[in-house]
């Protein structure tokens, strides 16, 4: 990287002294303590002239054969972490050491054999020096917690470098001498790295919370005055100075918050945001929109599924974030796979959407591959031909309308029309699709549902059919590598939907978590409309949708959410948050990971909170099929902690009309 700078760079802060930047040294050197060195009967411990050494003397013992040792004396003056260093003299003729710390309440080799011989000789590196006076390296030998007090250092001879010739001799294999420069113990500043570690990290999170707290504190004023100032004028303001009356300060980072209007966020009305000190990525920013950001009330393009295509055209879900501009909508889009002009794909609108007028907004990605794209929904076209270039991934907003929506099915249409000349060709992003309501004199009040239940009812109905099912083991938990029965998705029994199979029982009556509520959710539909003297229909939807509703209440389409996100997207019912939950309420639950493990979940059929200390859930229980009860049962899973319920990823929905009091 380059850091271009013009003058002299002035001090930002004061240094601390000299001397508190250093850290406390003890230096061993043999060389002066010779009248303190105990070392084995027969060898003599020698001062030498050796000019790579510090002051130009060393240590030098002549040693014959493995065995012999030799002690050094050294004072540790605090207690502390030290890192212990040997400063060798490599020599031609030096052997293989063992070195060991003893002291108080502490013994410990340091290394088991610390090769003295200089191997930088045979390659003539350092060449002549090293031939007359050998290589001074130092050696690491590791950290160590020791207290205060007298400590020896010990080193004995175990063997030679086969290289290593011993200067009378001449004979490879035959060096054990031993040469030594110093032996060094440098007192760490920390000393236990582990809790300082964790304090630190504390610490800093309390930091960064109280700083981003203090930027969304200045972007929810910004909005309360830009919402005034359009209130009083009429329009949206040029820029935030406008809206305050003065230039707004710069966030925590140092940086401008930004404004614009339309918004790409909010593309009805405006966006205020701090950059969060990183301008190119937008999901961390923090602005007038939800964190982890998704578009509200919008239908995410992840969720949605091709229902006809042509000109080769492929679609998946793809995991991508934007670099610039705006975050993108939960972090996934769905991908278009567009061959060439032609190329076309049409996606049904799922869930029940209210008859009346719309304004249409279509949350795009731009990148240097992607091509030119004409929108419509129903026929009429969205906006204007949508050029999806950019150098880098963008996100943009498509908007048309006023449309009038009718009842029945809606469908969304794309078709590649060219290229950019600078694109590399012809793909296309859907990230999210908003419908947002326009106020309409021809439009009323909406009536309760006639296809959807009072979610009473079909409550009653969901636990009546939960009670029906035996908790003895009967019907086993079973989760299959291939399906025992070609069709099979978890059910306990045949599945008849229109006349015809729509998904075949386990010859065992055995099932899997969300194959088994899905089972619930479809007899208790047949129940209620049994119930109501009308023939079985699901809110209208044939046999090919009622499948693309199962493959999302089963979360096969992307959406994490399963069957929390399935029955409000369609339209079947709607979002219940975690504490107002209630016994036959369908909930997909995500738990926290456990060490080394990916995070699990469960479709399950709730029944109650546990409450713990100050009314806090401590458990969740619900009803399921699970190897822990052998089957279908009733469990108890705990909240939080590893492999706890994660109560952030805990999605519930209840089936039926919201509007019926």
């Amino acid at each position: 990287s380059f850091w271009y700078q013009k003058g002299i760079a002035r001090p930002w802060c004061p240094l601390p002294p000299a001397k508190k930047r250093l850290l406390p040294e003890v230096w061993l050197e043999p060389a002066w303590i010779l009248d303190r060195v105990k070392a084995a009967p027969g060898l003599r411990p020698r001062r030498i002239s050796n000019r790579v050494c510090r002051v130009k003397r060393g240590f030098f013992m002549k040693n014959d054969k493995p065995g012999g040792w030799v002690e050094f004396p050294v004072e540790i003056p605090r207690e502390g972490r030290w890192a212990v260093s040997v400063r060798q003299v490599l020599f031609r003729s030096h052997g293989v050491w063992k070195i060991t710390l003893k002291g108080p309440d502490f013994e410990k080799v340091l290394d088991p054999g610390l090769d003295f011989f200089d191997n930088l000789f045979s390659r003539k590196e350092n060449w002549p020096e090293n031939w007359h006076h050998g290589t001074v390296f130092e050696k690491k030998l590791g950290v160590h917690l020791l207290q205060a007090g007298e400590y020896t250092v010990r080193f004995e001879c175990v063997g030679t470098n086969p290289l290593s010739r011993d200067s009378d001799s001449g004979g490879f294999g035959t060096g054990f001498s031993l040469g030594l420069d110093a032996v060094l113990f440098r007192r760490l500043p920390i000393t236990d790295p582990v809790a300082w570690m964790t304090d630190y990290l504390a610490e800093e999170k309390t930091l960064f919370q109280s700083i981003e707290k203090k930027a969304r504190e200045a972007v929810k004023k910004f909005t309360k005055a830009v919402e005034a100032f359009r209130k009083e004028h009429g329009r949206w303001p040029a820029g935030l100075p406008e809206a305050l009356g003065t230039t707004p300060p710069r966030d925590p980072w140092g940086q401008p918050y930004h404004y614009r209007a339309p918004g790409l966020v909010n593309p009805g009305t405006f966006d205020v945001w701090s950059v969060h000190g990183n301008s190119r990525r937008p999901r961390t920013w923090i602005g007038n929109w939800p964190t982890p950001f998704r578009v509200e009330k919008a239908l995410e393009g992840e969720s949605l599924r091709v229902q006809a295509k042509g000109g080769g055209m492929k679609a998946q879900v793809q995991r991508v974030r934007s670099e610039g501009a705006a975050p993108v909508s939960g972090g996934r889009i769905l991908f278009l796979n567009g061959k060439g002009p032609a190329s076309w794909a049409e996606f049904r609108l799922p869930g029940k959407i209210r008859p009346g007028l719309y304004r249409i907004h279509l949350f795009l990605l731009t990148s240097w591959d992607y091509g030119k794209i004409r929108w419509s929904l129903d026929g009429i076209p969205i906006g204007h031909e949508f050029d999806g270039y950019t150098r880098v991934i963008q996100r943009k907003v498509l908007s048309g309308g006023p449309v009038r929506l009718g009842k029945g099915t809606h469908f969304l249409k794309f078709v590649v029309t060219g290229k950019n000349p600078s694109s590399k060709g012809f793909f296309a992003g859907l990230d999210a699709v908003l419908l947002e309501p326009v106020k309409d004199k021809k439009t009323s009040r909406r009536a309760p549902a006639p296809g959807i239940p009072d979610p009473d009812e079909f409550t009653r109905l969901v636990l009546k059919i939960m009670k029906s099912y035996p908790t003895d083991g009967t019907h086993g938990y079973y989760w299959p590598r291939g399906n025992p029965v070609k069709g099979w998705a978890g059910n306990t029994m045949d599945l008849h939907y229109q006349g015809k199979l729509f998904s075949p029982g386990d010859p065992k009556g055995r099932c899997y978590c969300c194959g088994l509520t899905f089972e619930v959710f479809f007899r208790a539909w047949k129940a209620w409309c049994e119930k109501k003297g009308k023939p079985f229909r699901v809110d209208g939807l044939d046999f090919r949708e009622l499948k693309a509703f199962r493959a999302h209440f089963f979360g096969s389409n992307g959406d994490l959410k399963c069957v929390g996100g399935a029955i409000p997207a369609w339209g079947l019912g709607f979002t219940v948050p975690p504490m107002k939950a209630r016994p036959g309420d369908f909930v997909q639950f995500w738990r926290h990971p456990r060490k080394g493990r990916k995070p699990s979940g469960h479709s399950v059929i709730f029944l109650a909170w546990v409450k713990g200390k100050g009314r806090r859930p401590k458990a969740l229980r619900y009803w399921s099929t699970q190897g822990a009860t052998k089957g279908i049962g009733v469990r108890e899973e705990k909240v939080g902690g590893p492999g706890g319920v994660n109560l952030s990823r805990f999605y519930a929905a209840r089936v039926g009309d919201q509007n019926i009091p």
